[in-house]
C-alpha cells in the first residue's frame, strides 16, 4: 500500500473535474488482477476482489487510525501504469520492439510487475540500461 496525503483537492490540479473535497489517496502498489487500457483508450481497472477486499481493509485501517468516520475507497488508476509492451513478449530484453526494425521502448510499459513503490527509478535504470546498450552497439 501506499498512502498519498494530498495538500488540495484534485480538481484544483486536474482541468475540468468536478469540484470535490480534500481526500486521502491509499494505492494498491502490486495489485492481484490485471487492468487493461482499450484500443479506444478506455481504462479497464483490474477487478479482482482480492484487490478490492485489500483497499477496503487499507481504507478502514487508514481512517480508524486518523479517527475518521466512514472510509469509502473509490477505485481510480494511477500514473503506474505498466506491461503493456513486456520484455519478451512484445520488446527483447534490450527494448527492441519484436517485428518492428528501428523501434525500442523504455518505459514502464516493458515491466511485467511494478516494482513495490513508485516506478520512477526503476523506469530510469531501465532506460539507463537500455542507453548503455544501444551505445555499445552503435558506438558513436
Amino acid at each position: 500500500m501506499e498512502l498519498r496525503p494530498y495538500s488540495v483537492p484534485m480538481h484544483e490540479v486536474i482541468p475540468g473535474a468536478a469540484p470535490m473535497p480534500l481526500h486521502l489517496g491509499i494505492s494498491l502498489m502490486n495489485t492481484v488482477g490485471f487492468g487493461r487500457i482499450d484500443p479506444d483508450g478506455t481504462v479497464v481497472l483490474p477487478d479482482d476482489p482480492r484487490d478490492a477486499e485489500a483497499l477496503r481493509a487499507a481504507a478502514v485501517a487508514v481512517a480508524d487510525r486518523l479517527g475518521l468516520d466512514t472510509a469509502v475507497p473509490v477505485r481510480s488508476t494511477s500514473h503506474h501504469l505498466s506491461g503493456a509492451a513486456r520484455i519478451g513478449e512484445v520488446v527483447d530484453d534490450s527494448g527492441r520492439v519484436l517485428g518492428v526494425d528501428g523501434l525500442r521502448v523504455a518505459d514502464a510499459s516493458v515491466l511485467p510487475t511494478l516494482p513495490r513503490c513508485g516506478p520512477y527509478y526503476t523506469v530510469l535504470a531501465v532506460a539507463e540500461t537500455l542507453a548503455a546498450d544501444m551505445a555499445a552497439e552503435r558506438p558513436w
